[in-house]
């Protein structure tokens, strides 16, 4: 074969690979229609980039770009696509080869290159929490792990207790999403199990209760509009327990976040709760202790259910932001309450484990911030799933309500 045609085919597989690596693929849901190619036009056209557009199969939603610049179009595009339409069903955003980004009404994890960029806070949207469909695909044997006996659940406490190994915490008790990337010098048993966040009763308010996602959280048999049936009305039978069993002044906050404008925007709801939130806590300096209390979500008919003193009773995840992605901390969402966070959230799930072996599945690790910086006692509990029943979640309220007066009562 002559030389001459070899450099030629060289040239042409390198040009292709080149090429290849400069291309972002959106892929947008069938139940889009002709609609999203219209949008990314749209979108594209906006921003005034250097981009250009064709269809890699008109017999599919799928669109391409060549990119000219390092970072786009990937990141503008796939932000103009979030800022101006509440995307669909399913909405992936990539750059051939890299990781694809999943948009989705329950899931959305926004690659590390987005996350490096240097947004102001302000604009920056926080991402919503993925379900435990993705946990499960992802993480499968983390959650089957979790349904322990008393004595295999005592064994490994004793055993991470004794040996102090981060490793081992981080194996039995956590799951760790693949977005984000652990600094072990944050899971240090000792220091974790031992921080004091004992509370002193008072008249004023010490525990606020809220939900970001208020609006959008119901269960199997919630009565469309009965707020009682939503996961508001699960934190107020929360509020209840805390106040009359345990003495505890609970604000709760019941306002619907994830609805504005007249719509659910899931997304945006976590600006709005800090902004809400951050008002209370200034209105009320009493309060030290902060939880937002979610319903998680599953693309299956499985519950999340456990038998708790002989009531069916929905389980729950806590759930930690690290302000890390893949790469290391995240510059713009600084959290000075994060190691306070992760030993609350630990003491609160170790406690559990204790009291109730098969009340929570495993602490859920991921980056971006959730708001938690706000103050250390800070928990993120995703309760049962939209298959449990409103009884199964307000019964998981009785248990949580112990395990937390356990952790605030201190040593």
């Amino acid at each position: 074969m002559p030389k001459s045609f070899m450099k030629v085919l060289y040239s042409v597989i390198w040009t292709g690979i080149f090429l290849l690596s400069s291309i972002v693929i959106v892929k947008g849901s069938t139940l889009m229609g002709k609609n999203i190619e219209e949008k990314v036009n749209q979108c594209v056209n906006h921003l005034g980039k250097n981009i250009s557009i064709h269809m890699l199969d008109r017999s599919s939603p799928f669109f391409a770009y060549s990119r000219t610049e390092i970072n786009e179009p990937r990141k503008s595009v796939a932000e103009c696509l979030m800022n101006n339409w509440n995307l669909f069903s399913y909405l992936n955003t990539g750059m051939v080869p890299d990781t694809i980004l999943e948009y989705d009404n329950d899931a959305l994890d926004i690659s590390t290159m987005i996350s490096e960029i240097d947004h102001e806070e302000k604009t920056n949207e926080i991402p919503i929490i993925v379900g435990e469909e993705y946990h499960e695909q992802v993480h499968k044997t983390n959650f089957e792990k979790e349904r322990f006996s008393d004595r295999n659940v005592q064994e490994k406490l004793d055993k991470i207790k004794k040996e102090k190994d981060s490793s081992l915490l981080l194996k039995y008790l956590y799951v760790v999403d693949s977005t984000t990337s652990i600094d072990k010098d944050l899971f240090q048993v000792d220091k974790m199990l031992n921080r004091d966040f004992s509370i002193q009763k008072s008249k004023k308010p010490q525990i606020l209760i809220f939900h970001t996602h208020g609006a959008s959280e119901n269960f199997s048999d919630s009565k469309d509009g009965k707020i009682e049936d939503s996961i508001i009305g699960v934190g107020a039978r929360l509020k209840k327990i805390l106040e009359e069993k345990y003495g505890y002044v609970v604000i709760h906050d019941k306002t619907p976040y994830d609805k504005i404008s007249g719509r659910i925007d899931r997304n945006k709801a976590y600006n709005k709760s800090l902004e809400g939130v951050s008002k209370i806590l200034k209105e009320n300096p009493s309060i030290e202790v902060v939880i937002d209390l979610h319903r998680d979500g599953v693309g299956n008919s499985k519950k999340k259910l456990t038998t708790i003193n002989g009531k069916p009773t929905a389980q729950f995840m806590l759930f930690n932001g690290l302000s890390r992605n893949r790469s290391g901390p995240i510059a713009y969402l600084k959290n000075p309450n994060l190691e306070g966070n992760l030993a609350f959230g630990l003491q609160v799930k170790w406690k559990a484990m204790e009291l109730y072996p098969d009340l929570t599945v495993s602490n859920y690790l991921k980056g971006y911030r959730y708001n938690m910086h706000l103050k250390e006692r800070y928990l993120l509990i995703e309760l049962g799933n939209q298959n449990n029943t409103v009884e199964e979640a307000k019964n998981a309220m009785e248990p949580l309500a112990e395990v937390l007066a356990e952790v605030l009562k201190g040593q």
